[in-house]
């Protein structure tokens, strides 16, 4: 009993390996071997040449395997011997050729060399069991040709058809056609319980089905005990088994990776974050590899393998695009980090702006090539893409006109991160100009985010930009002050401006502009040199004290505002001060030097730069100093 145990188990064994690796070495075969013409394709040129090259091709291809086992076994080692190998080859090349006989053109290119494979398997097991015409009754050559010709041919008593491929490479070829090609799963079921007719090759799809792959040898799956055989949906236990530790040992493979990157000390920077990211969609595409060859090794079949494979494939590609994503991130940042580039920059901005849109369009394009692999075909997902497309550009449309005011500013560069600008009624330093919107840091170190769409169409006012800082103010005077007295003012206003180191000569203005309300109003308008607001504030500050003593030594004074009612006598102002200041203005006249409208150009080359700035008693000038934190 137990010798007859052991030459059943070998006899299984041997078929099994024989068909296993027949079967799943066959995308690695190299048609090398003796043939009459092994790179001749299989003969479809009609219905009988059809069938006729699927059943020699698979059966010898099958006879070739068993061939090979048995020379393989009376000699040693675990590995196949050369001999078995050249005829595993040779038997490759003719299921290959069976193969050839199936129209899978529906099928997903990704999928054809299972669904191929299977396809025999199940209508070998079909013919097997069904009495099939003579050949010289199945159409030929001549049936086929001409206008009359037929164009399909169904095996009789069957739903088995032969059909004319009418497009792509195979347009002029007999092929059993995709109906069938879906539908031989359910022919195999209603069959399977019909008995093999006398010569036929037996258990073929079975031993496909429930064998390891080609590193696992026959024999060990032979003294497994018998529960473990058991078939659920076209699969043993043990290949359930089997499935079940290969996601766990994936789940062991991606969780150390996941722990890692979740770990509490953080990295050394925010670039070595980035890249360390990218271990997480490797270690993913790392276990889909890793899972499709254990299913090869375990030797999943049927309906289950196609589902698994088509859940890995897209997995995979939407790993790719996702890994795509990141990599145009990581790439971005890393230009970024230039010495030529300011990280708070525009131009970082823009990089990072570049950076995600390659990353989002690449990813979506991965991704639909990755769909089409699978099958899926394109129209529709186009179609609905524009459709979505058209509603979500309607529902999205403020975050659309955003993200085309951020190009407007990455493109006309009004304003750049760090620069001091006024926009409205607001004045702020510029923090970040996104994809979105821009984030201004406020004199009072508010953080105010402005939408781009807004930002790029309101009146901006660079004010880091300007070279120079205006200083304008109006002086109001009492009306008690006399010609004499204001042209006292004015003169010595201009001198002290023209002669103050700080402040530019080709643009200045000292001018009686108008009777105010209350006083009598002086405009001066000059440009101090200078772009940093602070420095500017102590300039303008040394300036106004200069003014002050101006109209005080002038003998008048400022009005203010006021609707008092004065009951009594008004101060009368300083009368030596007014005499002395109409003395030299009469003085000035008297000797034609009167400087109106304007200082004459003598006169001004002799006060260029002859006040001290800054004043007298005062430490060094040092701009830098000068700088008011959030001012610019």
């Amino acid at each position: 009993m137990c010798s007859y145990r052991k030459r059943r188990y070998r006899m299984y064994g041997t078929m099994a390996a024989a068909l296993l690796l027949f079967l799943l070495l066959l995308p690695c075969a190299a048609f090398s071997v003796e043939d009459e013409s092994p790179l001749a394709p299989a003969d479809t040129s009609s219905p009988r040449a059809t069938i006729e090259s699927f059943i020699n091709n698979f059966y010898k291809g099958y006879a070739l395997a068993i061939r090979a086992y048995e020379k393989d076994e009376k000699e040693p080692g675990f590995f196949l011997s050369p001999e078995a190998r050249h005829l595993l080859e040779k038997s490759k090349t003719f299921l290959h050729k069976a193969v050839q006989c199936f129209n899978l053109s529906e099928v997903a290119p990704r999928l054809r060399k299972e669904v191929g494979i299977e396809s025999a398997m199940l209508l070998s097991e079909v013919f097997a069991r069904i009495p099939l015409p003579p050949y010289d009754e199945i159409p030929g050559l001549k049936a086929v040709k001409g206008k009359d010709g037929i164009k399909r041919w169904k095996v009789p008593e069957t739903e088995i058809e032969i059909a004319l491929a009418g497009k792509g490479s195979d347009e002029n070829e007999f092929l059993f056609n995709p109906e069938t090609v879906k539908n031989l799963k359910g022919f195999y079921e209603k069959v399977k319980s019909m008995p093999y007719k006398p010569g036929a090759v037996e258990g073929v799809y079975e031993i496909y089905m429930g064998t390891a792959g080609w590193l696992i040898p026959p024999k060990w799956i032979a003294f497994l005990p018998k529960w473990t055989k058991w078939i659920y949906l076209d699969q043993t236990l043990w290949q359930w088994m089997g499935l079940g530790l290969s996601l766990i040992i994936i789940f062991l493979i991606n969780y150390p990776v996941f722990r890692f990157l979740r770990r509490t000390h953080k990295p050394r920077s925010a670039l070595r974050k980035r890249w360390l990211n990218l271990l997480l969609p490797a270690a993913f595409t790392l276990s889909v590899f890793l899972l499709i060859w254990f299913m090869d090794l375990i030797n999943i079949t049927g309906v289950v393998l196609i589902l698994i494979l088509a859940g890995l494939e897209m997995s995979l590609w939407l790993i790719l695009a996702w890994g795509v994503v990141l990599i145009s991130g990581v790439v971005a940042e890393t230009i970024i980090i230039s010495p030529r580039i300011n990280p708070k920059g525009i131009d970082a901005s823009l990089v990072r702006t570049i950076g995600k849109l390659v990353g989002i369009f690449a990813g979506v394009y991965i991704f639909v090539v990755g769909l089409s692999h699978l099958g899926v075909s394109l129209v529709p997902i186009l179609t609905s893409l524009g459709v979505a497309g058209l509603a979500i550009s309607l529902a999205a449309r403020p975050t659309i006109e955003n993200i085309i005011g951020g190009i407007m500013l990455y493109a006309d560069r009004p304003v750049r991160v760090g620069d001091l600008c006024e926009f409205g009624k607001i004045r702020g330093t510029v923090v970040h100009i996104g994809l979105r919107s821009t984030r201004i840091r406020g004199l009072d170190r508010t953080l105010i985010s402005v939408p781009n769409a807004d930002f790029s169409q309101l009146e901006l006012i660079n004010l880091t930009r300007r070279d120079r800082i205006r200083l304008k103010t109006v002086l109001g005077l009492r009306y008690e002050t006399t010609p004499e007295q204001l042209r006292h003012v004015l003169t010595n206003l201009r001198e002290m401006l023209i002669a103050h180191p700080k402040i530019y000569r080709d643009d200045l203005r000292v001018r009686f502009i108008r009777f105010g309300d209350f006083s009598l109003d002086l405009e001066i308008q000059a440009f101090a040199k200078t772009r940093e607001w602070g420095t500017f504030l102590g300039i303008q500050e040394d300036i106004f004290l200069r003014i002050m003593r101006i109209v005080e030594g002038s003998g008048t004074g400022f009005a203010f505002p006021s609707q008092t009612v004065y009951v009594g006598k008004d101060t009368a102002l300083p009368a030596d001060l007014q005499q002395a200041a109409e003395l030299e203005v009469q003085s000035w006249r008297s000797q034609g030097k009167l400087p109106f409208p304007d200082i004459p150009e003598e006169r001004r080359k002799e006060l260029l730069d002859t006040l001290d700035f800054p004043p007298q008693g005062s430490p060094p000038l040092n701009e830098g100093s000068c700088k008011s934190r959030g001012d610019g």
